[in-house]
């Protein structure tokens, strides 16, 4: 009872002093990115280059304009949410952005379970069409087929890996249906549908797949909507995905609290960085 009474002693300290290390943390990652812009000739090339993508800088102010300063702090609000969703997409060879160079690792493995959540999403999608609406409705068969996908996707990393895979996903994915569709006393599939099946699951690897692409983009509006909320809870799971609900919301979590902590460290260089690149008020 002591060794608890202690440990809730500990959490409780610890929770009350949060605010100040938060605090403290963002004044040391800005003295340290401060040293580090002081020895480079342009320490935020690549940041600028990922932030100005989103503004249009021919664009002048608006002439009714009461605040130049809030309508600045607006157009880089809305930016940044943009940027920040174009990490999830960073292509493998592109420096990141200075702003977040202590969080590569993170992000890399935060965009590679998206990528990967995206091919289960997709699959369950196209599976799901395939099989009829009465399969469709059975929530049971629903979780046991995206167990089965995730445990033949988790060491998927690349487009290269996910092809390989899909093989032996069609063959799961087939058996599954069948089976529900014998346990459930349903007509069960017949070749042609199961050809048309395989072959549709083995389309997906390729990186302009239409329901694949359609699948990412509703993941990357639902992300955008928790950045723009600030929560990673409760939000709109996207159409087709509630099967994804839980995986889909942590991933959402981790990604908010790098986003976050990021802004709040570093949007005086983003708001220095827009405000440069905009047209001044008449």
């Amino acid at each position: 009872t002591l060794d608890l009474m202690k440990l809730d002693m500990a959490n409780f300290t610890l929770q009350m002093a949060r605010p100040d290390i938060i605090a403290c943390s963002v004044e040391l990652e800005r003295k340290k990115f401060a040293d580090f812009l002081a020895v480079q000739s342009d320490g935020l090339e690549h940041t600028k280059k990922w932030l100005l993508k989103h503004i249009d800088t021919s664009e002048p102010p608006p002439s009714n304009v009461a605040s130049y300063e809030s309508y600045i702090r607006n157009i880089v609000k809305k930016a940044s949410w943009e940027a920040f969703i174009d990490l999830l997409d960073w292509e493998e060879n592109e420096p990141y952005p200075e702003t977040f160079m202590i969080d590569e690792t993170r992000l890399r493995d935060l965009q590679m379970k998206t990528n990967r959540l995206t091919a289960i999403g997709t699959i369950l999608l196209v599976t799901l069409s395939n099989a009829g609406p009465d399969l469709q409705s059975i929530a049971e068969f629903k979780a046991s087929l995206k167990d089965h996908i995730s445990i033949l996707l988790q060491s998927v990393k690349t487009d290269k890996d996910l092809s390989e895979v899909l093989p032996n996903v069609a063959e799961q994915v087939i058996n599954d249906v069948k089976d529900a569709q014998r346990k459930y006393q349903m007509i069960e599939m017949n070749d042609i549908n199961e050809t048309l099946l395989r072959q549709q699951i083995l389309q997906i690897s390729s990186s302009d797949h239409k329901i694949r692409g359609l699948v990412r983009q509703r993941m990357k509006e639902f992300f955008l909507d928790i950045i723009e909320s600030s929560t990673a809870a409760p939000q709109k799971v996207p159409t087709g995905l509630t099967a994804l609900q839980r995986e889909l919301t942590a991933i959402a979590g981790q990604f908010l609290r790098i986003v976050s902590h990021n802004n709040t460290v570093f949007c005086i260089y983003y708001y220095d960085i827009v405000s440069a690149a905009l047209p001044k008020p008449a």
